[in-house]
């Protein structure tokens, strides 16, 4: 068997508010989609936010007391991601402009950028909905 990540499903508390993030950070795709299916008090509504992230993988925003219901989990057992979300740039500098972008789309950059022992330079911010994600620069290849 051999397994492949085709959908990373984000918890939210304001669909509507995570999706302009998403959209500010520059991510693609149709945004709200199912809103006209209605949910009752065990199944869950329709409505969540769809962004193509890579080739056949997406990232869903989908609204966490829904999410709730759909796997028949808590509510509170979906507060955060507990864990990062990360992608890899090339440079510091672009790390520095994806960080201030996110501010500007009204996440919050969490700590100052750094140098890890293991050469890996990372900074780290939270969307609107306190999902954290990690932006890091490989460390350079050991020379031959």
């Amino acid at each position: 068997m051999k397994l492949s990540i085709n959908d990373i499903i984000l918890g939210v508390d304001d669909l509507e508010r995570a999706v302009t993030f998403y959209r500010a950070m520059g991510m693609k795709g149709p945004g709200i989609q199912g809103a006209e299916l209605p949910g009752d008090e065990t199944i869950p509504a329709g409505a969540v936010g769809v962004f193509e992230i890579a080739p056949g993988v997406i990232l869903s925003l989908f609204p966490r007391a829904e999410l709730a219901k759909a796997a028949r989990v808590p509510r509170e057992k979906l507060a955060g991601t507990g864990g990062t979300l990360g992608f890899a740039v090339g440079s510091r500098e672009e790390l520095t402009e994806i960080l201030d972008t996110a501010q500007k789309a009204g996440g919050t950059q969490v700590g100052e950028p750094h140098l890890h022992p293991w050469g890996l330079f990372s900074g780290y911010f939270e969307d609107t909905e306190a999902n954290l994600w990690e932006i890091f620069v490989p460390p350079a290849p050991h020379p031959s």
